[in-house]
C-alpha cells in the first residue's frame, strides 16, 4: 500500500522502517527536515511538507500521524484537511485523548474522510519485534487498512486487533498505560524491597531479577528489561530518581473518579510519580516538623 508517515520520530521511525521491509511504498514528513533523512536512505520518500505529502500519495490516500497528542496532532490533522479529498483515510498513532478522538472523527466525517485512532504499544523494540495496536473507528475502514497493521504487528501472534467504534483504541491504550504504570511500581517497590537486604544476605539483586523472568508467575517483558538494566548496573547510580507521566495515567484515574470504579493500585502508582517529580517539597517538611511538635520527635534540618 501507499503510506504517508508524518512524525519521524523513535515510534514513527520503526513504524516507517517496519513498513518498507513489509513492501510498502512509505512518504514521510517531519518538521525537523534531517529526522527523515536516515529513512530516506532505507527507502522512504521525503516530503518537504504536508502538501507535498498529500501530492505524492495516490489517491484514496493514508495517512498516519505519529505526532505528539495534543496542539502538533490537531494542528496537522488541520492542515491536511483541505490538501485532501473524499475517500482519504487518516489514523492518528499518538497517544490522545479518546475523547479528542470521537471528535476528530466526527469532525472529519462531512469531508467523506475516514478516521482511526490507534493505540500503539511497543516503544523503541516494536520496529525489531513487532507492534501492539489497539484500532478503533469504522470497521470496513479497518478492513482496508489491515494489510498495513498485520505488517506491523509481530509475525508469531494476532498482535493487533479492531477493539471497537471511534474513540476506543485510544480509550483501550489509555487503561493500557493505566496497567503498565501499576506494574513498573509493584516491580520498583519489590527490587527496593531486596535492595534493602542486599548487604545482609549477599543478595545479587540482577540475578534474582533474571531468575524471576524464566518460569515465575511474575515473569513478563518488563521484568526483562529490568533484569537487563540490573545485571549491567544494579544500582542505577546515573539515573535520576525523578519519573515523568506522559498523561495517559493521569486520564485514566480521572476516568476511575468519574465512573466511580476503584484503581487503587493505577493511583498510587501516578501518586508515586507525582512525589518523584518534586524536589523537597514542603508536605514531606511539614510532616517532620508536626512529627516534632506532638510527639518530641527530632526533626532533621537544613543547615
Amino acid at each position: 500500500m501507499n503510506v504517508g508517515i508524518i512524525g519521524a520520530g523513535k515510534m514513527g521511525s520503526g513504524i516507517t522502517r517496519r513498513l518498507i521491509r513489509s513492501g510498502h511504498r512509505v512518504v514521510i514528513y517531519d518538521i525537523d527536515p534531517n529526522a527523515s533523512e536516515l529513512l530516506v536512505q532505507q527507502g522512504a520518500l521525503k516530503a518537504l511538507d504536508t502538501q507535498n505529502l498529500a501530492e505524492l500519495l495516490p489517491p484514496p490516500r493514508l495517512i498516519w500521524l505519529m505526532l505528539p497528542a495534543g496542539n502538533s496532532t490537531e494542528s496537522t490533522l488541520q492542515s491536511l484537511i483541505p490538501l485532501c479529498r473524499k475517500g482519504d483515510i487518516f489514523i492518528d498513532g499518538s497517544n490522545s485523548h479518546y475523547e479528542d478522538s470521537l471528535r476528530r472523527s466526527l469532525m472529519l466525517k462531512p469531508n467523506g474522510y475516514a478516521f482511526l485512532d490507534v493505540g500503539v504499544s511497543g516503544g523503541t523494540w516494536g520496529d525489531e519485534f513487532g507492534f501492539c495496536l489497539m484500532i478503533g473507528g469504522d470497521k470496513q475502514i479497518f478492513r482496508k487498512v489491515e494489510p498495513v497493521f498485520r505488517d506491523l504487528a509481530p509475525k508469531a501472534e494476532p498482535g493487533y486487533a479492531y477493539v471497537g467504534n471511534s474513540g476506543s483504541g485510544h480509550f483501550v491504550k489509555m487503561i493500557h498505560n493505566a496497567i503498565e504504570y501499576g506494574l513498573m511500581q509493584s516491580y520498583a517497590e519489590g527490587i527496593d524491597l531486596l535492595d534493602a537486604k542486599r548487604d545482609e544476605f549477599d543478595i545479587d539483586i540482577g540475578q534474582i531479577a533474571r531468575l524471576w523472568t524464566s518460569g515465575s508467575v511474575i515473569r513478563s517483558w518488563l521484568l526483562e528489561l529490568i533484569a537487563s538494566l540490573l545485571v549491567k548496573d544494579s544500582k542505577l547510580d546515573s539515573f535520576k530518581p525523578i519519573v515523568a507521566d506522559s498523561g495517559l495515567g493521569r486520564w485514566a484515574v480521572l476516568e476511575a473518579v468519574n465512573m466511580g470504579i476503584p484503581a487503587p493500585s493505577i493511583t498510587s502508582a501516578l501518586d508515586a510519580r507525582f512525589s518523584s517529580q518534586r524536589s523537597n517539597p514542603l508536605s514531606a517538611r511539614l510532616l517532620s516538623a508536626l512529627r516534632q511538635e506532638f510527639g518530641g520527635h527530632l526533626a532533621e534540618r537544613n543547615d
